[in-house]
């Protein structure tokens, strides 16, 4: 995904990370061969970025 897309994700835990209520409604995901049958979920980063996260 990194060479491809030039994004570095890792798998992660829900109970490793402090998230802001509503989290769940902001996943989102698409579909990535390597990770089938999995559905990798994503939190969208909108928000981040506009300076709430």
């Amino acid at each position: 995904m990194h060479a491809a897309e030039g994004i570095y994700a890792e798998g992660i835990s829900v109970s490793t990370s402090t998230l802001p209520d509503g989290w769940q409604t902001r996943l989102c995901t698409w579909s990535l061969a390597s990770s089938a049958p999995a559905r990798p979920l994503f939190l969208e980063t909108e928000h981040w970025s506009s300076g709430m996260g």
